[in-house]
């Protein structure tokens, strides 16, 4: 029973784990097909040996871009796109060397594992079924009562499931089996964050050493530039495109399209069809699954236009289209009242957007490809005077990580175009958002560090700065042997030197230090270990030193008590999850990983 009572407490940490496995695994099931990859093989990469299609990819990657459409209501930005399409790859990975570790220790799943397992934790999909709630809510008693009482094979799916579900919490009890926590840990992570601190302290400022002479040699500025020449001054390798956008807009056939799908609707509407019914249709605004319906509006709450045209309706009628930056609005107001002396109409609309249609796009698409043919046989330049077109050049050329371009914005895709293909190379036209773009590559700039004698000053202003850091430190650590051997109160110390700062702050927790000592680690655990009256060394802080007293510290060790049960069960699961990431991460790095994404993007 001991794997089972592990298997119990685990389900938090392993879910989503299971999600990965209940879902890819699907995926990886689905046939071949698609794009041809690497050396025709259907591939988007290996991993271990293990070959995943571009079928596996893609449907995962559509899917989740379904998902991430439905819950955020609106088009993916690139961006957006971009981090769908690492988390889907990562994703993979992930499940492909759970997978090949679960064979590896040839981890299954036996009968009475697989019934505990669903009488101690019904899956989320069968807790949201109507079969099993009452009152709207999960009804455990049902739900063990038609386990309990089978009336066929109707198990079955749920049997495999679980069978599937289990290796992966065998193997996550594997991970995390070394990991403990006490009522000490628990205590000590939970003063952490709820410990309040009083202290006071005084700040040295480095401005404190701005008088003092500093001398930096040319041997000093040539050590510091050698020690951090890769890291601060190398400059990767640039290429230099010139490239000519179009901007794909509607033409005057789409406005007329749109205007007589506006006559459509009216004509409807008043040949009898209902208005919500018309707006569910054809409406592009969020409110048409409401069937258009923005209940009562009052003024001020809509854009100008559209609240004239609104408060100047009739019953029941049509107006519009009424033009907002929004598109074209269809309005019928239905009900007018007046309530506590403010005038209110039951208003609903259709909203239609104005777009380039298959034709616009075609004949933009046609244009491109022309100039894109004759740029390929006279050379850009000539094409460009042929065309009577201008082009904007990447001045300085950029890296293969430069995503952004002036007039195109956000587009990875020409990145990586750009630096797998040959100095010269015009592509086809590329579509993006509204946009067409035709680029040719115009040279490379080899890989080079930055010249010392244009980081000279720079290299000063920090050699200046880090010896400035150590004079303030050698004033501090002298006015820290006063305060000590004097015994001086860091008030009256202060006081006597005007040049430092004096500062009090209370009931403050770690989880949320004064200003001073944000992100500062050192802080917190020099705090932690003073006794209550001891004053510390002097702690660097980004504009100093600063000697803290600490005068005392409190923790309610009653609020503990009534919740130490999910404090411990909060900071296990936080260490388990540590404890499975740090091992998932050693993995990766042992695996042979290949990533053939970038032929197909």
């Amino acid at each position: 029973m001991g794997v089972m009572n592990r298997m119990r407490n685990n389900m938090k940490i392993i879910l989503l784990v299971v999600i990965f496995a209940f879902v890819l695994t699907i995926i990886f099931s689905w046939g071949m097909g698609g794009f041809k990859g690497k050396k025709g093989q259907n591939l988007i990469g290996k991993i271990n040996g293990t070959k995943i299609t571009t079928n596996q990819y893609f449907n995962a990657l559509n899917e989740q871009k379904k998902k991430y459409h439905e819950q955020k209501g609106q088009e993916l930005s690139l961006q957006e796109q971009e981090q769908i399409k690492d988390r889907v790859w990562e994703s993979i990975i992930n499940e492909v060397l759970w997978q090949n570790e679960i064979a590896k220790r040839e981890l299954t799943a036996n009968g009475d594992e697989i019934y505990f397992y669903l009488e101690s934790n019904p899956p989320e999909f069968l807790r949201r079924h109507e079969a099993f709630q009452t009152d709207g809510k999960f009804d455990i008693n049902k739900y063990l009562k038609a386990i309990h009482n089978p009336q066929g094979d109707e198990w079955i799916p749920v049997e495999n499931y679980a069978r599937s579900t289990i290796p992966y919490i065998k193997l996550n009890n594997f991970i995390t089996l070394t990991v403990f926590v006490n009522e000490t840990d628990a205590f000590e992570e939970y003063s952490y964050k709820n410990t309040k601190y009083n202290i006071n302290y005084l700040l040295i400022p480095t401005e404190l050493s701005d008088n003092d002479p500093i001398e930096i040699n040319d041997k000093n500025i040539s050590k510091y530039y050698e020690k951090n020449k890769n890291e601060k001054y190398f400059i990767p390798a640039k290429r230099v495109i010139q490239y000519k956008v179009w901007d794909v807009k509607p033409s005057q056939e789409d406005t007329t399209l749109l205007m007589n799908d506006i006559e459509n609707i009216k004509l409807r509407y008043n040949e009898g069809e209902k208005f919500k019914d018309l707006a569910r249709i054809f409406s592009q605004g969020p409110s048409a699954d409401q069937g258009g319906d923005l209940e009562y509006i009052e003024k001020g709450q809509m854009v100008p236009s559209f609240e004239k045209a609104a408060f100047n309706a009739p019953l029941n009628k049509i107006v519009g289209p009424i033009k907002t930056r929004f598109g074209y609005h269809l309005i019928l107001v239905t009900d007018k009242k007046i309530e506590n002396g403010t005038t209110k109409l039951k208003t609903s609309h259709i909203l239609l957007k104005i777009s380039p249609g298959p034709n616009t796009i075609d004949n933009m698409l046609s244009e491109s490809r022309i100039f894109s043919y004759d740029a390929k046989d006279l050379g850009f330049p000539k094409a460009l005077i042929e065309h009577s077109y201008n082009a904007d050049t990447t001045i300085g050329g950029f890296t293969q990580t430069s995503f952004f371009f002036k007039k195109i914005g956000y587009f990875p895709y020409l990145s990586r175009w750009t630096f797998k293909n040959e100095i010269g190379t015009v592509c086809d036209p590329l579509q993006l958002e509204g946009k067409i773009i035709v680029a040719q590559i115009m040279e490379e700039i080899p890989e080079t560090y930055k010249p010392i004698d244009k980081v000279k000053q720079s290299i000063i202003s920090t050699l200046e700065k880090d010896e400035k850091k150590k004079l303030t430190l050698k004033l501090a650590n002298k006015f820290h042997k006063e305060i000590l051997s004097n015994k001086s109160d860091l008030n009256l110390f202060a006081t006597e030197n005007e040049d430092v700062e004096y500062f009090e702050n209370t009931n403050f927790s770690l989880d949320d230090p004064p200003i001073s000592f944000m992100n500062n680690n050192i802080f917190a655990q020099v705090i932690k270990a003073m006794e209550i009256g001891q004053i510390s060394p002097p702690i660097e802080v980004y504009n100093g030193y600063c000697i803290v007293k600490k005068i005392n510290s409190n923790v309610n060790k009653t609020e503990f008590e009534v919740s130490k049960s999910s404090e411990i069960e909060q900071l296990l699961r936080e260490k388990q999850t540590r404890e499975t990431n740090k091992w998932q991460k050693y993995l990766k790095e042992e695996s042979k990983i290949k990533d053939y994404r970038s032929d197909y993007f």
